[in-house]
């Protein structure tokens, strides 16, 4: 293992095994558990203002009620929104081992996540990952995204770590550039490989 001191990891596509080949695959039931189109859904959830939800400068109620007022759906919103969190929440429990083992080394974990705020703390405490990490950052929080190298620097300074003490776990090629020219190490998860 690299010597670091802590292990940063990127949650949808690396602890939360959601993606495959770039693709949510919680979306594949969504037309036969919802009756509505999946495509539509999309369209109108990650348009250019998800990237100000993301950074926690626009509510995703919000978001949700244009896609549902587009579909006229009849049905509650807060029960989409509830369906779309669970049927999203695929942790890998190979990589919270992984996490014990980093743990058991004296080494810190956090999670750093392009995520808002409502689902950083549905991360964090319904699905229970607070347990196994040390601090959790989301751009949602932070009012940052990756790969912008403020999201590296503020994990950085607030961990008091030096960015070479750091390691990031991520699948998107992208924020590994941004780790790695914000002076961290970096590993580009691509699938489950066992230790980092």
């Amino acid at each position: 293992m690299i010597d670091v001191d802590f292990v940063i990891w990127d949650f949808d596509g690396v602890i939360n095994a959601n993606v495959v080949d770039g693709h949510f695959t919680w979306i594949d039931t969504f037309q036969e558990d919802l009756g509505h189109s999946p495509e539509l859904f999309l369209e109108h959830m990650f348009n250019d203002s998800f990237r100000e939800v993301l950074r926690g400068e626009r509510d995703i109620m919000d978001q949700l009620r244009n896609w549902a007022s587009h579909v006229q759906l009849s049905g509650s919103l807060r029960e989409i929104y509830d369906y779309w969190l669970k049927k999203d929440s695929m942790v890998d429990e190979r990589v919270l081992d992984v996490m014990a083992e980093v743990k058991a080394r004296g080494v810190g974990n956090a999670i750093g996540t392009n995520n808002d705020p409502k689902r950083a703390n549905y991360i964090e405490r319904d699905m229970g990952l607070g347990a196994h990490i040390d601090h959790m950052f989301a751009a949602g929080r932070m009012g940052v995204l990756k790969p912008d190298a403020a999201f590296f620097e503020h994990i950085s300074e607030v961990l008091g770590i030096a960015p070479d003490r750091l390691i990031l776990i991520d699948d998107f090629p992208e924020n590994i550039e941004g780790a790695d020219a914000a002076g961290w190490h970096t590993h580009h998860y691509t699938s489950f490989e066992g230790r980092p």
